[in-house]
C-alpha cells in the first residue's frame, strides 16, 4: 500500500520518501482520518462563529451579582455621605453642600463637568512627560511649545487647547 504524506503549511499531497519523512511541515495522510478531522474542523469553526455573532448573556446568577454589586456601592457611597455629615456636625461645621446657586455658578460648574468627562482631556491629564505633551500638542493642535515650560503648564495649555475644541462644536 503507497503512503501518503501531506505537507501541513500548503496541504498538498505526496507519495512519501525518506527526504520528505524527514521534514518538519509534513505529516502522514489518510483519507478516513481526514474526512473525520474535516468534520470536527468545521464544527470548531461553527461553534467560534457562533459565539463570535451571539450577543453575551451572562448567567442568572452573573446579572444578580452585578446588580448586588451596584446596589452595595450605592449603599456604601450614602453611608461615606452620612458619615461625613455626621462628623461635621459633631465638630460645629456646616453641613450644607455648596451646590451652584445663580445662573452663572451653574453654567461654569456644567462646562467643568463636560471639560472633565472629555476623554481627550483625561488623556492630556495622565501624560507623563513633556515630549509626550508636545507630541500631543503638535499632532493635534498644530501648537508647538516652548521647552522650558514646565510640565503641569503644558497640559494647562494642551487641556485649553482642547476645550476650545470642546465648545466650538457646541
Amino acid at each position: 500500500m503507497t503512503v501518503y504524506l501531506r505537507q501541513t503549511t500548503t496541504g498538498h499531497i505526496y507519495v512519501s520518501t525518506p527526504s520528505l519523512v524527514a521534514r518538519n511541515d509534513m505529516e502522514p495522510y489518510d483519507p478516513a482520518i481526514a474526512e473525520k478531522r474535516i468534520e470536527a474542523a468545521k464544527i470548531k469553526l461553527a461553534a467560534i462563529e457562533a459565539a463570535r455573532t451571539a450577543p453575551f448573556q451572562p448567567p442568572e446568577d452573573v446579572a444578580k451579582m452585578t446588580q448586588d454589586s451596584k446596589i452595595l456601592t450605592e449603599l456604601e457611597h450614602q453611608i461615606q455621605k452620612q458619615t461625613a455629615v455626621a462628623e461635621a456636625e459633631a465638630e460645629g461645621k456646616p453641613t450644607e453642600q455648596a451646590e451652584p446657586k445663580t445662573e452663572a455658578e451653574i453654567t461654569t460648574k456644567n462646562r467643568q463637568d463636560r471639560i472633565d468627562e472629555d476623554p481627550e482631556v483625561r488623556k492630556i491629564r495622565v501624560m507623563a512627560s513633556k515630549a509626550e505633551v508636545q507630541e500631543y500638542a503638535l499632532l493635534n493642535y498644530g501648537i508647538e511649545f516652548k521647552t522650558d515650560l514646565h510640565l503641569k503648564e503644558m497640559k494647562r495649555l494642551a487641556v485649553e487647547e482642547r476645550t476650545k475644541i470642546i465648545f466650538a462644536k457646541g
